[in-house]
């Protein structure tokens, strides 16, 4: 019985969500702090696991006036800098404008 629930339970661990170890966490709001002349705020940071797979979505808050396409191309360049120590990640940031 135990055996077969070790089993299940190692099973089940590479299938469902988990959270980020904390100095993961941490890491991850560094290199997007290491932007912050960039950008305006982020915020709703959810980082977790599954099996292999880093899992990292976050919105993205920068200044109404710059273009989508700056805004693109910025998010593309954090997204390079977060695969950079986390490569088996996948990244999705909501840009949200900020208004003064």
């Amino acid at each position: 019985m135990k055996a077969a629930y070790d089993l299940t339970q190692r099973s089940f661990a590479d299938i469902i969500d988990h959270s980020l170890p904390k100095r993961d966490e941490y890491r991850i709001k560094e290199i997007v702090r290491e932007h912050a002349h960039d950008y305006a705020g982020f915020h709703d940071l959810k980082p977790r696991l599954s099996g292999p797979e880093f899992f990292i979505d976050f919105h993205f808050v920068m200044p109404g006036k710059i273009s989508v396409e700056e805004s693109h191309d910025f998010a593309d360049h954090l997204e390079s800098d977060i695969r950079i120590e986390f490569p088996r990640s996948n990244i999705t940031i909501h840009i949200e404008p900020y208004n003064e």
